[in-house]
């Protein structure tokens, strides 16, 4: 190669790697950011709606929006009752299958009132599909339910390694009760 051709393919490489690497990695990334802050944006503007609407709704509609918040019962046993079944139910539609459910102690919610966090331990094994859908569930639900804790560890099942991989999870999740104030 004569080094005129040489010089020239030099500095071609050298003006046109930058230009590749703006337009193969640096557009994309800045359109991908430009997306996100547009989603973001319509998400503060749908949470400053409901927001508002939950201001205007009548005192009583508020009620009923927190009662359906918190876990029902006559009781904390009865409220424990109620989240374990909640989760047995949350994990196997997810298509999760339950290994335990624990119900821990209770600990005062941190409102100043006699309301309490029901905590409860499940030992579970979902595919990673599923913990997704259980995780959502949990938290997109009513009453609302919190993951106060996770532990995961994967599991090897044959020695596939396009099989679904599997996770053994430990998961505590608690909701909210509020003793009747009823005589």
């Amino acid at each position: 190669m004569s080094p005129l051709v040489s010089r020239a393919a030099a500095l071609a490489l050298a003006l046109g790697l930058p230009a590749l690497l703006l337009f193969g990695a640096v557009l994309p990334l800045q359109e991908r950011l430009q997306t996100l802050d547009e989603e973001i944006v319509g998400l503060e503007e749908q949470i400053a709606r409901f927001q508002e609407q939950l201001t205007r709704a009548e005192p009583r509609t508020q009620i009923e929006i927190l009662d359906t918040a918190l876990l029902a019962g006559a009781s904390e046993a009865s409220a424990a009752a109620q989240l374990q079944d909640l989760a047995d139910r949350a994990i196997a539609a997810a298509g999760g299958e339950v290994e335990s459910i624990r119900v821990e102690q209770t600990r005062p919610f941190q409102d100043g009132t006699d309301t309490v966090q029901v905590p409860i331990t499940v030992e579970l094994t979902a595919d990673m599909p599923a913990l997704q859908r259980l995780l959502h569930r949990v938290e997109s639900g009513t009453p609302y339910l919190f993951v106060d804790r996770l532990a995961a560890r994967a599991l090897r099942r044959g020695s596939d390694s396009d099989a679904a991989v599997e996770v053994s999870l430990s998961l505590q999740i608690s909701g909210v009760y509020q003793p009747s104030r009823e005589p």
